[in-house]
């Protein structure tokens, strides 16, 4: 009997690429798939692609007022009871590779309690060349329950977790209003209640649009620099005070846990403790770790 996945895609004016994601998803070998798709307040043809799945027996849709991307992740996610073997979060440009599945399930199959798998993945392009693979991942495995607050932790789209541990985040149930970023709660809570496994294979491949451009890219000279640094200010303060809602919240789920994460903004000793404990460092690396710090002392001002 294959086992039953749970797969949560959250769409947004993402027509360009869908149907070639939902196609590589329903492709899956020796996985019975169950794809939940919510559009989140698309605006081009997003909605019509997905109708021409709503005959599909393996396809749940549903659609709503735009709440961006983490909050419509966690509202599949959480809509979702513990009845299916394993589940995973899809972005809507990607493309997987039909052994992506399976390949978390052998691999959680070895682990008796709660568990997420990550998976290594290949960089594409639009047309969906490779570019390159993405071989920084598996840095984080060495991170912990405190650690985890210095870094960006799992790509959402790399993940899938076991029944277990989906049965632990059903118990551990957060303030979606303050859930930002799907993947770095999923993630957080792996890490504080069970194993993480990274599979250095790729599975899939994660495109990159390069019609994408950052804020500022048309200005020139002192005024891109000026405004470069406006924008690096803004996204510090948004990280930090990011963080630091999701440490109040682990703290809510886990009150057993003392995060320094959630103290640093009114308590010099919690930012000392952020800094320089060994317990908030440990499986970091060095640049993200002064990236992060640089990030809290920005949020502070």
């Amino acid at each position: 009997m294959k086992p039953r996945c749970a797969i949560f895609l959250s769409t947004y004016n993402g027509g360009e690429y869908l149907e070639q994601q939902i196609d590589s998803i329903l492709n899956q070998k020796d996985i019975e798939v169950n794809l939940m798709i919510r559009d989140d307040g698309s605006t081009d043809n997003t909605l019509e692609i997905i109708g021409r799945y709503s005959e599909d027996p393996r396809i749940r849709i549903s659609s709503g007022a735009n709440m961006g991307h983490g909050q419509s992740f966690c509202m599949l996610m959480y809509s979702s009871d513990d009845s299916y073997d394993c589940y995973a979060f899809a972005d809507q440009d990607d493309i997987w590779d039909e052994d992506k599945i399976i390949a978390g399930w052998n691999a959680m199959k070895k682990v008796d309690g709660p568990s997420l798998y990550f998976c290594s993945q290949r960089i594409i392009d639009e047309r969906g060349e490779i570019l390159g693979e993405d071989t920084s991942l598996g840095r984080i495995i060495k991170c912990t329950k405190y650690s985890a607050s210095k870094t960006n932790l799992i790509r959402g789209c790399t993940m899938i977790w076991n029944k277990k541990m989906h049965s632990e985040l059903l118990g551990h149930k957060p303030d979606i209003n303050r859930i930002r970023e799907h993947d770095i709660w999923v993630s957080w809570i792996a890490m504080c209640v069970g194993k993480v496994i990274f599979d250095d294979t790729s599975h899939m491949g994660y495109r990159q649009i390069s019609s994408s451009t950052s804020p500022g890219a048309h200005k020139k000279g002192i005024l891109s620099f000026f405004h470069k640094m406006q924008v690096m200010k803004y996204v510090w303060i948004k990280w930090s005070g990011l963080k630091y809602e999701y440490a109040e919240e682990i703290e809510k789920c886990f009150p057993d846990i003392k995060l320094a994460t959630c103290h640093y903004k009114n308590d010099l000793r919690s930012i000392l403790e952020l800094f320089f404990s060994k317990k908030y460092n440990e499986g970091v690396p060095l640049k993200w770790r002064l990236m992060s710090d640089l990030m809290l002392v920005m949020g502070r001002l």
